[in-house]
């Protein structure tokens, strides 16, 4: 992954922006596109949703977030998530 820091691009870990995810994790559940739309509003990076759902979906493979509710798999930003 490329990132510009200082004006110049750089080479990044993918787990670079994990960050912006975990510090604006709620406290108590929410649902994973609502979480999204709120990080797209207020961090202007240049990073997609898909990009954030990915992230979203590693961190609940390494059980950093719980799915609580998955009503329709077809739509997967409609997960409900809580921190572990």
């Amino acid at each position: 992954m490329r990132a510009v820091l200082n004006g110049k691009l750089t080479s990044v870990p993918e787990n670079f922006y994990d960050f912006i995810i975990m510090n604006n994790l709620p406290d108590n559940e929410f649902i994973m596109a609502r979480f999204i739309g709120k990080l797209l509003g207020e961090y202007k990076l240049g990073i997609s949703d898909s990009w954030y759902a990915l992230r979203i979906e590693k961190m609940i493979e390494e059980n950093k977030l719980i799915t609580v509710e998955n009503k329709d798999s077809s739509h997967p930003y409609g997960k409900v998530l809580r921190k572990v």
